[in-house]
């Protein structure tokens, strides 16, 4: 009996801390996500330096539910799909071995190009202090030529009454 009581009060702590866990993994309301994103939704124009990764061209970032995604225009490489992370000032894109990830300021993005860490391709890790990772760093410059003020996945549009509670919405955002 005290066994049983034992394995039933593990158990009842167990899920709880479960529950506890799930509660805290998103930390931001959605609304504040999204705020956070639009400061990178629209179309780049960048310049990479130094790094024959990347050369010159178009970043065009649209939001897909929950998540950000980049069509990438690049005059040395073509089109690339690009994944993106924007969090507390700084955004990454990660395309197939390629990673860019810098500083968003404005309507500005600053931010070095340079290998993956891990080469899916080959399976094998490039170190960052090998001398081709050396090589191929760089960094690009990037200035925003149009903005998006709306979701492009679903088409939603900034309802009168929720314009001004919603930064997405608002006609302050870039």
């Amino acid at each position: 009996m005290p066994r049983l009581f034992s394995l039933l009060w593990t158990g009842t702590l167990v899920l709880g801390g479960l529950l506890v866990l799930s509660a805290c993994t998103s930390s931001r309301p959605p609304e504040d996500r999204r705020a956070v994103q639009a400061q990178a939704l629209g179309t780049w124009q960048y310049q990479v330096t130094g790094s024959p990764l990347l050369d010159r061209g178009t970043i065009e970032i649209k939001r897909d539910g929950d998540r950000l995604y980049a069509m990438l225009r690049d005059t040395r490489r073509g089109p690339q799909r690009a994944r993106v992370r924007v969090r507390e000032g700084r955004m990454e894109l990660r395309l197939d071995q390629v990673v860019v990830s810098g500083r968003l300021e404005d309507n500005r993005f600053r931010a070095t190009v340079e290998w993956a860490t891990w080469d899916i391709r080959s399976g094998r890790s490039v170190s960052p202090s090998s001398r081709s990772a050396r090589r191929a760093r760089g960094t690009l410059v990037a200035q925003r030529q149009h903005a998006r003020g709306r979701d492009v996945s679903t088409g939603e549009r900034c309802r009168p009454l929720l314009r001004e509670s919603s930064y997405v919405c608002s006609p302050l955002a870039p």
